[in-house]
């Protein structure tokens, strides 16, 4: 399904549709994905972290591309936002320390949020919790329409 999704966004040159629908998809790529940008995405701009690893360079610049090509995208504000949205999840405790009332949060990653709290919260459901993890309702005002 996923493959056939970046070839649609190939052939028909929309690949902000058609990664957002990968990203959607209930499978492994948004973490896969979200797990490399959080790891690697900033040691873009320290060459020495990869300058002698074709291997790794080929993943940041990867990484990279995938970035540019989607906050570039002509039509990307059509689907910009400002105001209020929630997140649900659960977390560790070690984890929820900070995140604390006031704080800003820098995610390296792509996040899923909603402006309807009560589908954040489906994903923040208290059925789910484990004795590790804990359920958590974020909630992210928005204040620069290109964040979002």
């Amino acid at each position: 399904k996923i493959e056939l999704l970046f070839r649609q966004a190939i052939e028909e040159q929309n690949y902000l549709i058609y990664f957002i629908k990968a990203y959607t998809l209930t499978n492994n790529f948004r973490h896969i994905l979200n797990k490399h940008l959080a790891l690697y995405i900033l040691d873009y701009f320290d060459i020495s972290s990869y300058s002698s690893s074709p291997t790794r360079y080929r993943l940041i610049n990867c990484l990279v591309h995938i970035v540019t090509l989607l906050i570039n995208h002509p039509n990307l504000h059509k689907y910009q936002y400002k105001g209020i949205a929630y997140r649900g999840l659960l977390m560790n405790e070690n984890d929820l320390k900070d995140y604390i009332i006031g704080n800003h949060i820098l995610n390296r990653s792509f996040v899923s949020t909603s402006k309807n709290r009560k589908i954040a919260q489906v994903f923040a459901d208290n059925n789910q919790q484990t004795l590790t993890e804990v359920s958590v309702l974020l909630k992210y005002t928005i204040k620069l329409n290109q964040t979002a």
